[in-house]
């Protein structure tokens, strides 16, 4: 598995997800998408994902209080002249993996003009609820999330306004634990 984020915290930056090697892992899914022109001017598409994932044989090193504290040390082992913890993840999903996510899409087209179309586009997604992290110790919450994007286009120019998260869902869209070896803390991204 491979994540490379950065979060920026008091002015520093900490590694949200890092390159790691996750041993071996059984992944189970489909996709389904479609996209069907409905008439000449509104087209629909969706596209339904749904992926059965757990880590089958994933396990670190780690004296970092931390990880220790999200995993919970399984075994001391000795290495070297250190003592440190054996963290298992065997049997958990990995982090943000979803088991279900849902894209539905409208879009209308229509002449302006001889040189200019219009259109209104609008996306709506669903992301179920999934693990925040590897440890499986938080859980985000399933969302929707709706965008719109309406605009004018022609050969040479386009001109487009969009809203993002249009019904201003509160809902927590990704997140990660981070420990400050004091109070664990949860942060979230909306």
């Amino acid at each position: 598995i491979f994540r490379a984020l950065d979060a920026t915290v008091d002015g520093g930056t900490i590694p949200k997800e890092f390159t790691r090697n996750a041993g071996k892992s059984t992944r189970w899914g489909f996709e389904l998408d479609g996209r069907v022109a409905a008439t000449n001017n509104l087209t629909l598409s969706g596209s339904y994902q749904y992926v059965d994932a757990k880590f089958d044989d994933y396990s670190v090193q780690s004296n970092d209080a931390g990880r220790v504290a999200e995993a919970g040390c399984s075994e001391v082992v000795t290495v070297g002249d250190s003592t440190i913890c054996q963290l298992v993840y065997d049997g958990n999903a990995p982090g943000r993996t979803p088991k279900h996510a849902l894209n539905l899409g409208a879009n209308w087209t229509a002449p302006l003009s001889t040189n200019y179309d219009y259109y209104i586009d609008v996306n709506a997604r669903y992301t179920g609820k999934r693990f925040a992290d590897d440890a499986n110790v938080v859980t985000l919450a399933a969302y929707w999330r709706t965008d719109l994007r309406v605009g004018i286009v022609s050969d040479q120019i386009e001109v487009m306004a969009y809203a993002q998260n249009l019904f201003d869902s509160e809902r927590i869209t990704d997140g990660f634990l981070w420990f400050d070896y004091q109070t664990t803390s949860f942060q979230p991204s909306f």
